[in-house]
């Protein structure tokens, strides 16, 4: 609520919503989560199926060891959580195990609206559920979870030089997603009905 106020309060004659984050976020919790709260969870578990931490490059090796120390310890974690993915070369679809996908489910089942919403945020960010529950559960400082999301990327910027609108849209981005760690960690401990 303080943070809402505060939004509200760096207003000034023209209400800027793009500006009110925790705003839209709660406003949507408030006026969707009912009709929309299954299709979120939804929307995570499609990620789940294919999820960006599971493709993995053969070359360059450089890339491929990058992807492995990033990546293998959020897939360590979701083993840990009962998400056992598993993972493979290329961008070949890639069946994952029906117990991870039903464990995902329960996880997913048993978090709050507030909770779903900042999480699928976050995997149409990252393009992983695996990264979205990690945020939803505070396992990992969400920086280092959104840094993750973007191996790829940081090394062909690395490696063929940095981009300024490729840039812009990565600071765009990073900002969605920590905002939507943000009100996951100021909703966690309340409640829509509160």
């Amino acid at each position: 609520a303080d943070a809402i106020v505060q939004e509200w309060n760096a207003q000034s004659d023209v209400i800027d919503f793009t500006a009110m984050p925790m705003t839209r976020f709660q406003m949507t919790v408030v006026d969707r989560s009912d009709a929309d709260a299954d299709l979120w969870r939804g929307a995570i578990l499609a990620f789940l199926r294919s999820d960006l931490l599971c493709y993995r490059a053969v070359a360059p090796a450089e890339l491929a060891a990058r992807q492995a120390a990033v990546w293998d310890p959020l897939l360590a974690w979701a083993a840990s959580e009962g998400v056992s993915l598993k993972t493979g070369a290329g961008v070949g679809y890639l069946a994952q195990p029906e117990e991870a996908l039903h464990r995902g489910d329960d996880l997913l089942s048993a978090a709050g609206a507030p909770s779903l919403l900042a999480m699928k945020t976050a995997a149409e960010i990252a393009g992983s559920a695996v990264i979205a529950l990690a945020l939803g559960r505070g396992a990992f400082h969400p920086e280092e979870l959104f840094e993750a999301s973007r191996v790829d990327e940081t090394y062909q910027a690395e490696k063929w030089g940095w981009d300024a609108d490729a840039e812009a849209r990565a600071r765009l981005m990073k900002r969605d997603f920590l905002n939507a760690a943000r009100y996951s960690t100021l909703s966690a401990s309340t409640s829509v009905a509160d």
